[in-house]
C-alpha cells in the first residue's frame, strides 16, 4: 500500500515551522496545518521531532462513531484580486535601487481565496478541507459531526478515517463569506 503525500496536510505559515514538514512520534508519523490533522503508521526515515505537537490529543478525543464514505467535489474555492497589491502580486518595487518585495498578504500569489464553508450535521466545514479528504482513498466521515459548542475554544475537531490512516477536521466558527447549504445537495457516487 502507497502512503499519501502528508506534505499536503503540512502548514505554509514560516511562523509555525515546527508543523511544516510531517513528524513521528512513536508507531505513527503526524501532519497538520491547523484546521486538519491526520495520523498515519511511521515508515522508517520519518523524522522524530521533539518541538512538534502531541497530535494524539486531538486524535484519540472522540466517541466512536458511525462513518459513511465522504463521496463529494464541491466547488473550488473563489478568489478574489488582493487589496494591498491590486493583483499585482509586489507590495514594493523600486527597480533603479534593486528593490523588490513580494506582496506578504498574497505571498506573490496577487489573489486571495475568499472563505466557502459547507454544512454536514449543521456544522460549518472549510469545503476545501472538506475537497481535501474527500480526495483520500476511502475517506469516511461521520454521519453526525460533533455539535458545535457555543465557546469554539471547547470546540472538538471532527474525526475522519481513509484507507492507511485517521484524521480530524476543525469545524469553522461560522459559516464562510460563500456559503454552499449542506453537504448532502453535493453527493456523488463513484
Amino acid at each position: 500500500m502507497t502512503r499519501i503525500d502528508l506534505q499536503q496536510f503540512c502548514s505554509k505559515d514560516a511562523t509555525r515551522f515546527y508543523i511544516m514538514k510531517p513528524w513521528s512520534r512513536g508507531p505513527f508519523t503526524y501532519a497538520t496545518n491547523g484546521h486538519i490533522c491526520v495520523r498515519v503508521d511511521a515508515v522508517g526515515g520519518d523524522e522524530e521531532r521533539s518541538e512538534a505537537p502531541n497530535a494524539d490529543v486531538v486524535l484519540s478525543r472522540h466517541p466512536d462513531p458511525h462513518f459513511a464514505p465522504l463521496r463529494v467535489k464541491l466547488p473550488d474555492t473563489p478568489r478574489k484580486t488582493c487589496e494591498i497589491c491590486s493583483g499585482t502580486g509586489i507590495w514594493f518595487d523600486h527597480p533603479t535601487k534593486g528593490i523588490h518585495e513580494t506582496c506578504k498578504n498574497c505571498d506573490g500569489e496577487k489573489t486571495l481565496e475568499i472563505m466557502q464553508s459547507v454544512l454536514i450535521g449543521g456544522v460549518p466545514f472549510a469545503s476545501k478541507c472538506i475537497n481535501q479528504i474527500a480526495a483520500l482513498p476511502g475517506a469516511e466521515f461521520p454521519v453526525n459531526p460533533l455539535p458545535v459548542e457555543k465557546d469554539y475554544r471547547k470546540q472538538l475537531p471532527t474525526p475522519f478515517r481513509f484507507t492507511g490512516g485517521i484524521g480530524a477536521l476543525m469545524p469553522m466558527r461560522s459559516e464562510g463569506d460563500v456559503h454552499l447549504g449542506d453537504l448532502g445537495g453535493y453527493r456523488v457516487t463513484m
